[in-house]
């Protein structure tokens, strides 16, 4: 657990007081991003903790999502209640939500059939088609449109101040390379966002790839962790599925043209974008990557080789979209366009 106050022994005290579940064992997810565990009772639980007030919002997006979903016929996990019928505990400041472990094997250890691979889509498109009768009245994310040049570059470069406290190393001058990276293209980005109207925006997941699918042990796919559902553009969310399922240009890997456009075919099958979605689909994930300072701070203060990696990712992304987002949007819309 994070800290003094949250340590295992009132951990398990705390969740036999509000759920009655004696625990036996508790394990860390330690591949995960958030803060998971797995907890071993008489059954299996997974638990997430989140450490602001703030995120008490996401828990009970989540929930409500999920049993909308639920009726909807989705497969998706079930936030098991406390015995006072809440669904989360607060305990020291920290907000935890249980749900029953489901058994099975992430799509994220398994290497993909394209077939498999384009199903993953259609079952994206499914649930924006759904989710778009639901929340059609909610405000639309203004951090694609509103980008605030002067907060981004004094964060920017407060993040390259507070790197001169480290050893140089190649981890560091990868790290610096990229905020600098930023920093250049802070002008042509604040020139790209004033393109972003009249997109399609959908409820979503906005974590949606392979890693947060789970295949069951009866062959049933669960769609997991919604925590980070909010209103997005819903080209982004579908191109940046395709590559972090994909692992698209991850340490040089190839970005397969052909395959990306029958992922974009089979999600339009289940949910209509317009041609201005398309357009802009490479150009909006792009813009999203450029703008997020997702994890540097992270990586500095664990020196976790996972966020790093997280980190490098994104540079090459960066760098093959600004080459080829013309060329990505020209194919799509070139093989695509008869479709919408």
């Amino acid at each position: 657990m994070k800290n003094d106050n949250l340590s295992k022994n009132n951990f398990k005290k705390m969740i036999f007081k509000y759920y009655g579940i004696k625990i036996k064992k508790i394990e860390k997810i330690n591949h995960s991003f958030s803060d998971c565990y797995i907890i071993f009772s008489d059954n299996k639980y997974f638990v997430k903790v989140f450490n602001n007030l703030e995120d008490v919002k996401r828990i009970k997006r989540e929930d409500e999502l999920l049993k909308f979903l639920r009726k909807e016929d989705f497969n998706v996990p079930r936030i098991i209640k406390t015995k006072d019928e809440d669904i989360y505990i607060n305990i020291f400041n920290h907000y935890i939500f249980l749900e029953k472990f489901i058994e099975g094997i992430s799509l994220e250890d398994v290497n993909l059939e394209d077939s498999e691979l384009i199903n993953t889509a259609k079952i994206l498109g499914k649930i924006h088609q759904v989710l778009n009768k639901r929340y059609v009245d909610i405000n639309k994310e203004v951090y694609w449109q509103n980008l605030n040049v002067e907060k981004e570059f004094n964060d920017l470069n407060n993040l390259l101040k507070y790197l001169e406290n480290f050893p140089n190393n190649s981890n560091i001058e990868l790290i610096n390379k990229a905020i600098n990276h930023k920093i250049r293209m802070l002008p042509e980005l604040k020139k790209m966002n004033t393109i972003f109207n009249g997109l399609t925006y959908v409820m979503t997941n906005g974590d949606y790839s392979k890693r947060n699918l789970l295949k069951d042990n009866n062959g049933n796919i669960y769609l997991l962790d919604f925590s980070d559902a909010n209103l997005y553009p819903a080209s982004w969310e579908l191109i940046r599925s395709f590559f972090i399922s994909t692992e698209a240009c991850k340490k040089g890997n190839v970005f397969n043209y052909d395959l990306f456009c029958k992922y974009v075919r089979a999600y339009l099958e289940e949910f209509p974008l317009n041609i201005k979605d398309l357009k802009l689909m490479p150009y909006l994930f792009l813009y999203q990557i450029l703008t997020s300072n997702y994890r540097y701070q992270k990586y500095l203060e664990t020196n976790d080789q996972k966020y790093f990696d997280f980190i490098e990712w994104k540079e090459n992304m960066s760098y093959f979209l600004e080459e080829n987002a013309s060329k990505i949007s020209n194919f799509i819309l070139a093989n695509i366009e008869n479709k919408v």
